[in-house]
């Protein structure tokens, strides 16, 4: 939960995605591959210092992180669309 203007509010992603033929890649290897290729490049430069496994949560108290994280997804096509939802 996050607030907004003092009233408390939920930060909602959400995300359809496809095969896409171009690239002959599935939406599973898009939507799981790509993100575990940005935080491993993000562990090997050292802008995310906490090797283990991480749930998307543990980046969703960085938004920073998060952030960069949509716009490299964006960059490969695939697209989220975020939503401020009254708690």
């Amino acid at each position: 939960m996050n607030s907004e203007g003092g009233r408390p509010v939920r930060l909602q992603w959400d995300l359809l995605d496809r095969y896409d033929p171009e690239t002959d890649t599935r939406s599973m290897s898009r939507t799981t591959g790509f993100p575990a290729a940005i935080v491993a490049r993000w562990l090997l430069e050292q802008r995310f210092e906490r090797p283990s496994v991480h749930p998307p949560e543990t980046l969703g108290r960085e938004p920073a992180l998060v952030a960069e994280m949509l716009r490299e997804h964006a960059a490969r096509g695939v697209v989220y669309k975020e939503s401020v939802l009254q708690a």
